[in-house]
């Protein structure tokens, strides 16, 4: 949410959940008579029974705060769905507002279908109601982790194969990785450099039913070293052919695609 700002406490686990949590009312520490005010504010405590009694018709019944913090999932988790357990570090405001720092572990279910920026909600997880009000709730924002071989569109998955030019002229069947196993692709004959092929629903899964796709992109790859006989043959393919590729299209200004 806008103008939230990074708080006191830190969020930690030993599988890449990390952050800070954050309270939503921006508060700045300038000395640690402040410090003490925000996590009375925060937890329902109070630094003594007039301070107490000074701020309890202005805090009473009042719901906690509401945290966020991130956390990083790894493909074969966002695809299978996941249970992770979390710890943080929260505090208890004794009698005479002293903070106690207290450690917390929670069990998250990472359910299928969630994406890159998807929030899960815990609620009562946040900061401490005051009063009679409800504690605040915990947001987990989802981040994915790069992977080697895809790039995360949504539920799409990006990829690029290398193909070899005769595999290119030829046509074959090659195979492509998923997140859980593999597939055969069909090239066909003719196939260009950059082309696009779309395995359907071989993405990740959406909420519900249905899955994202795979884009296969094609990258022609020539070979760098030749042995004697196959420099023969492409010699003697270069002077039977009568394939140009500039007859017709020359040159022309290159349009960077971004992805």
């Amino acid at each position: 949410p806008p103008g939230w700002q990074a708080g006191a406490g830190q969020y930690r686990s030993g599988n890449g959940f990390s952050q800070s949590f954050r309270y939503g009312n921006g508060e700045t520490f300038r000395s640690s008579e402040d410090f003490s005010d925000f996590f009375n504010n925060l937890f329902g405590g109070g630094r003594s029974k007039s301070t107490a009694e000074s701020r309890s018709s202005s805090f009473y019944d009042s719901p906690g705060s509401t945290h966020e913090a991130e956390i990083t999932l790894g493909l074969a988790e966002v695809f299978h769905g996941a249970t992770r357990t979390i710890s943080f570090q929260t505090f208890d405001a004794l009698a005479d507002g002293q903070m106690r720092p207290k450690e917390k572990n929670l069990q998250v279910k990472i359910p299928k279908g969630v994406t890159n920026g998807s929030v899960i909600r815990l609620a009562g997880q946040g900061g401490k109601g005051f009063g009679h009000g409800p504690n605040g709730d915990l947001l987990l924002r989802i981040s994915i982790t790069a992977d080697p071989r895809f790039q995360v569109s949504g539920h799409d998955l990006h990829t690029s194969v290398v193909i070899s030019p005769w595999e290119a002229v030829l046509g074959a069947k090659i195979t492509i990785k998923t997140v859980d196993g593999t597939v055969t692709l069909s090239i066909p004959p003719g196939t260009q450099n950059g082309k696009r092929f779309r395995l359907k629903n071989k993405g990740l899964p959406k909420k519900g039913e249905g899955a994202g796709d795979i884009i296969v992109e094609t990258e022609i790859r020539v070979p760098v070293t030749l042995s004697d006989e196959e420099r023969r043959l492409f010699q003697e393919l270069s002077e039977t052919s009568r394939f140009n590729p500039r007859k017709d299209r020359n040159q022309r200004a290159k349009h960077y695609e971004k992805i």
